[in-house]
């Protein structure tokens, strides 16, 4: 009977998301079309903050009455779920690798799809075979490709709200779009295992799996440059190989190491080597938002 109740419950707080996300969407939709139509709203004369206090007082009450009257149906299975994230997030926190809370993420998410339906590859080389499942695991994996388009809408929301940070916004939005596809890379890099049963060199089987990241990066700016625009010509070539490149030393970082080199500095000691690990990947999208905002 607990299951029962608690899958209705799964199935009542579906359409209730889908709606916030179709709302949230449908109002970034708007400020886009209405930035390029050029139609010019009136400043309201009555303010809204009370009106937003109020609804806002109403859902957090709401949400915890519905929270209070939910808790008798929980039964073990999700306690036991909610109990692994509650460790893994834990346990990325405090030991700085957030690979342990991404790993139980992405086989939460491998085990939600289920029962799929196989098909043969089309015959050729090993290079070819695995572009062939990188694109199958994308099609398994839809929300990835959600997640790109909804980005490229947010970008075009924030160059029509804040021109000044779209640059910027551009090349943190392609790697994080770029990063989702990467699940490919990223068990390659992280099983020796499977990189001996696949057979040929590390390296070609790495570059193999980077082609689609690299592809969907290039497809973003394709999608993103009427709303930021090029600059220099030789920019959009330098941004979306620093991209890649930032998404495969995302993807390749191996297990973390507590025992690297150290600083010391007048604030106190630093410890350099976890930092780099911590950083890998991202340190390369900040130098490139530098270079984008010193071209532009």
């Amino acid at each position: 009977m607990a299951r029962r109740f608690a899958g209705l419950a799964a199935r009542s707080r579906a359409p209730v998301s889908r709606v916030l996300i179709l709302g949230g969407g449908a109002v970034v939709a708007a400020v886009v079309v209405a930035s390029h139509l050029s139609v010019v709203v009136a400043r309201p004369t009555v303010s809204f903050v009370p009106g937003l206090a109020a609804v806002g007082v109403v859902l957090a009450v709401s949400g915890l009455v519905v929270g209070v009257r939910a808790l008798p149906r929980i039964d073990r299975a999700s306690l036991s779920t909610g109990a692994q994230f509650a460790s893994a997030a834990s346990s990325a926190v405090v030991l700085l690798d957030p690979s342990m809370l991404s790993v139980l993420v992405e086989n939460r998410r491998w085990r939600a799809v289920g029962r799929v339906r196989s098909r043969r590859f089309r015959p050729g080389s090993r290079t070819w075979v695995l572009l062939q499942s990188e694109l199958r695991r994308v099609g398994r994996h839809p929300s990835a490709l959600a997640w790109w388009a909804a980005l490229v809408l947010a970008l075009y929301a924030v160059a029509a709200a804040l021109p000044a940070v779209a640059g910027s916004a551009q090349v943190i939005g392609a790697y994080v779009a770029a990063e989702r596809l990467a699940g490919g890379l990223r068990a390659v890099s992280r099983s020796a295992g499977l990189r001996r049963s696949l057979g040929g060199g590390d390296v070609g089987l790495k570059l193999t799996h980077l082609l689609l990241p690299t592809v969907a990066v290039a497809a973003w700016w394709l999608a993103t440059l009427p709303a930021v625009g090029t600059g220099p010509l030789w920019l959009p070539y330098l941004l979306v190989a620093g991209v890649a490149v930032a998404v495969y030393r995302s993807a390749t970082r191996g297990p973390m190491t507590y025992g690297g080199a150290v600083a010391e500095t007048p604030f106190g000691t630093v410890p350099v080597d976890l930092i780099r690990q911590v950083i890998r990947g991202v340190d390369v999208v900040a130098a490139l938002v530098a270079v984008q905002l010193l071209a532009r």
